[in-house]
């Protein structure tokens, strides 16, 4: 099952681990900000540290400034020595990861360990050989795989919460589009059944301006023969996207015009599926 941030049960019914590279040092972004070594947690002290770690987590290998690292860190007022003091919190840091785990280079700072130690490399990974396999099982079976790392909110919990509002929503946008591609192919596999029903739910209940988690739900819906409560998911959907200051966009607008027409099922998944279900 998709996880959606107020889940506490990870997808398949399992506790939603996932081991990091070779067991070691995994690095979790997707929720609260989080590091753990062959599996057991390590206390990563909070606030600025936290967001040291999360911003050179997110660029692997690449330096971040030490500008770019300040304005992280001290958004409204910097303190008198800035560089002093992000040299404070980078050994905060080096304790948690390793002393060699993070590099000083020129006016900046970098990871300096295996790209897939982070769980968003993971992800992206397992989301990109997904889009390379032509098996729909194999598919669907990388997809959930990337989808068990996600844990809630990326970047929660960080304090200041600059980079969080700066980066966790095209992460979030990021899973989400997962979600909605695992959700449409198990739909074509296996059918609107209770569970693919129950998990677009709870995606289109916790993101109700999801309009691809709402189209599908749409889709299984009317395929039980309930074509009202399809309906319901539209309007739903439009009142949400109305609040935002949005309109339906044309892939939910054509789904609704099908429900109201009965001509059919309301999406020719058949012929769709292969293009549509990989991104």
């Amino acid at each position: 099952m998709t996880r959606t941030p107020h889940l506490d049960v990870g997808p398949r019914g399992g506790p939603g681990e996932v081991a990091g590279p070779s067991g070691e040092l995994d690095v979790r972004l997707l929720g609260a900000v989080e590091v753990r070594r062959d599996g057991v947690p390590v206390p990563v002290p909070s606030g600025r540290p936290a967001v040291i770690l999360a911003a050179l987590a997110l660029r692997p290998g690449g330096v971040v400034s030490q500008g770019t690292l300040a304005r992280l860190l001290w958004p409204d007022a910097q303190p008198e020595h800035p560089r002093a003091a992000l040299q404070t919190h980078v050994a905060r840091v080096r304790a948690v990861l390793g002393r060699s785990a993070v590099e000083s280079t020129g006016d900046g700072y970098r990871l300096v360990l295996p790209p897939d130690v982070v769980d968003v490399t993971r992800f992206r990974g397992l989301s990109a050989a997904a889009r390379a396999m032509d098996d729909l099982p194999g598919r669907l079976a990388l997809l959930d795989q990337a989808l068990l790392l996600w844990r809630g909110n990326p970047l929660a919990g960080l304090w200041p919460d600059v980079l969080t509002r700066q980066s966790a929503p095209s992460l979030l946008d990021e899973v989400l589009t997962v979600a909605e591609r695992a959700c449409e192919l198990r739909l074509l596999l296996h059918g609107p059944d209770d569970g693919v029903i129950r998990e677009l739910r709870e995606l289109v209940t916790a993101y109700p301006e999801r309009e691809g988690a709402a189209a599908q739900l749409m889709i299984a819906l009317y395929r039980e023969g309930r074509q009202g409560d399809a309906l319901g998911v539209f309007h739903d959907t439009v009142r949400a996207l109305r609040a935002a200051g949005r309109r339906p966009g044309p892939e939910l607008a054509a789904v609704h015009a099908r429900l109201l027409s009965g001509d059919g099922d309301p999406v020719t998944a058949g012929a769709d599926a292969g293009a549509s279900a990989a991104p």
